[in-house]
């Protein structure tokens, strides 16, 4: 699974470094990140 940050029409993959089990738990709590700073 590939993992991508865009903004701003600029697509900047992350996580090709790490094992599937740790971009799967990455993408996790990245993703709750995300939600918490747009909750602000």
């Amino acid at each position: 699974t590939r993992m991508a940050v865009e903004a701003q029409g600029q697509n900047v993959p992350i996580g090709g470094f790490l094992n599937p089990d740790d971009r799967e738990s990455f993408a996790s709590a990245f993703s709750r990140a995300l939600a918490t700073a747009k909750a602000r």
